[in-house]
């Protein structure tokens, strides 16, 4: 299968792309390549906040494609530039308003979606993951939509602690191996 990672130099992105591989995949990497590619990836350098940054894949009819992005303004034109057979966007469960309660469904009330196509700053992470997630669920093809909590491994920039949110709260880290292996699975 033809693959388009769009990221995967950092930490998450560099793990599915790495999967992908070696499931016997070509993946196309497309990034800002602040980090290097994992080997054996065809990488595009490119910044997605620049209008064009899509063009060199566009011509490509993918089989899958996998986003991570957190900018809506980059999910829209995902959707409106490139063809697949089958959509990937992993999203956050920052886009929850309400963590009091532990193992809440899905179903759980969401931030409103950030109306503008740039994030601002960290604060509107949540509310810009749900409008990243609304240019995915208008398209009219198949998407897989993931909402993974914490995320922990190998490459993690942010070290080997992790803050936990509230001590009297249960806490789950999930592997960054095994979230890109499900990743795969749903993207296959």
């Amino acid at each position: 299968m033809d693959i388009l990672l769009l990221g995967g130099t950092a930490f998450l992105g560099r793990e599915i792309a790495r999967q992908f591989l070696s499931s016997g995949h070509s993946v196309t990497c497309l990034a800002r390549g602040s980090q290097p590619a994992p080997a054996g990836t065809t990488f595009i350098k490119a910044d997605r906040d620049n209008a064009d940054a899509l063009r060199s894949v566009a011509r490509t009819a993918w089989d899958a494609v996998i986003d991570l992005t957190s900018h809506p303004v980059h999910a829209v034109r995902a959707v409106g530039e490139l063809s697949s057979r089958h959509w990937v966007y992993v999203y956050s469960s920052s886009v929850y308003t309400d963590f009091s309660a532990p193992e809440q469904s899905e179903a759980g009330t969401v931030h409103d979606p950030l109306a503008a196509g740039w994030m601002p700053d960290m604060s509107q992470f949540g509310p810009a993951k749900i409008a990243c997630e609304d240019a995915y669920r208008a398209m009219d093809q198949p998407v897989t939509i993931i909402r993974p909590g914490l995320i922990g491994g190998w490459g993690d920039w942010t070290g080997p602690d992790v803050l936990v949110p509230d001590k009297t709260q249960p806490t789950a880290i999930l592997d960054v191996e095994d979230l890109a292996a499900w990743i795969v699975s749903c993207g296959t």
